[in-house]
């Protein structure tokens, strides 16, 4: 089997310099790597992509695209003619063994819908060595990585997160085959965006989707939701991926604070079968997160946060054929 890889950017030359490289370094390495640049300077751009695969002997394709994550992802697909692809951050930067580790997982039957790498809190050696200058985490964003499982832990404790247990409830339907144990593979409720893949017939099937906007908060979770009814979700542990996370917000604190509640119930609304039963846990999940920006501080994005607490019943108990305007009528409120 091969694999193409598609990477959605934006704005960020300097995460390609590093991450290109290593893509084109793996073990197993890619048949093809397209690039789909929406940046206001696409030049830049350009010459990144030029500078990081000199001498490559893998096909690189850089296109212009309208801005959008889903819309870009979904124009790279069109491009992509391997088995798999995968669909790697601008900033996410691969251990050599990333893509074998997640290969395995598809060759043993088309039972695997999709894979995932795992994240490595550590860099690959010496990547990072003098890029501190040109591209750097912010000490928030390195702060925030480190505690972010412990966070996690107390929300499992304190408010389950109801996409967790959505993704928990389709294990239960596949069951779980021996051989993951032996590949070091487990199952998944869903994949993060940097470091998720798809078998390309299922993913040519599902897309992403374009309904969830510009900066698409979730679309890994949609994705991985329709993949489930496709077949298996799972991790591939070997696969160590580190997040160099891009400085800055592609959001304002408002739209944010809004998406991370109203995407969670659309999502679910769209794919449970009976979408009024999961509406106490999405509004109760969504009222803790506004006590925890309240917290943090308030702000624009508690505003955006509070407003959409609001908005939640109505996303939960929408029709399918009236839930797209329900759910984009509700942002535009919260973000006004």
């Amino acid at each position: 089997m091969e694999y193409d890889v598609v990477i959605a950017t934006r704005n960020r030359p300097e995460a390609l310099r590093l991450s290109l490289p290593l893509m084109l370094a793996q073990s197993r390495p890619p048949a093809r790597i397209v690039i789909v640049d929406s940046s206001d300077d696409h030049g830049a751009v350009e010459d990144a992509v030029r500078s990081a695969t000199r001498g490559a002997t893998v096909p690189v394709e850089l296109l212009a695209s309208e801005a959008g994550s889903s819309h870009q992802r979904n124009v790279g697909i069109e491009r992509a003619s391997s088995e798999v692809i995968m669909f790697p951050d601008d900033d996410s930067l691969w251990r050599e063994n990333v893509a074998g580790a997640m290969m395995r997982a598809y060759e043993h039957g088309a039972e695997v819908a999709a894979v995932c790498a795992a994240e490595t809190p550590e860099p690959p050696p010496g990547v990072l060595d003098g890029a501190s200058g040109a591209y750097a985490m912010t000490a928030k964003d390195r702060a925030k990585q480190k505690v972010a499982h412990t966070r996690a832990a107390v929300e499992r404790a304190l408010a389950p997160d109801p996409f967790v247990r959505f993704g928990r409830e389709q294990w239960r339907r596949h069951g779980t085959p021996a051989w993951l144990a032996q590949e070091n593979t487990v199952l998944v409720e869903w994949m993060t965006g940097f470091r998720m893949s798809f078998r390309r017939e299922v993913i040519e099937k599902i897309r992403f989707c374009e309904s969830l906007g510009r900066y698409a908060l979730f679309e890994d979770v949609e994705a991985s939701y329709a993949a489930w009814r496709e077949g298996l979700v799972v991790g591939a542990r070997d696969a160590q991926v580190y997040h160099h996370k891009a400085p800055g917000s592609r959001a304002g604190a408002k739209r944010l604070g809004a998406a991370q509640l109203l995407n969670r119930a659309y999502i679910i609304a769209l794919h449970a079968e009976h979408p009024g039963r999961w509406a106490s846990r999405v509004s109760r999940y969504a009222k803790y997160k506004a006590l925890q920006y309240r917290v943090g501080g308030g702000g624009e994005r508690l505003i955006g946060a509070r407003r959409a607490v609001r908005e939640i019943p109505a996303i939960m108990h929408a029709s399918r054929d009236e839930l797209d305007a329900v759910y984009h009528a509700a942002y535009e409120r919260c973000c006004s």
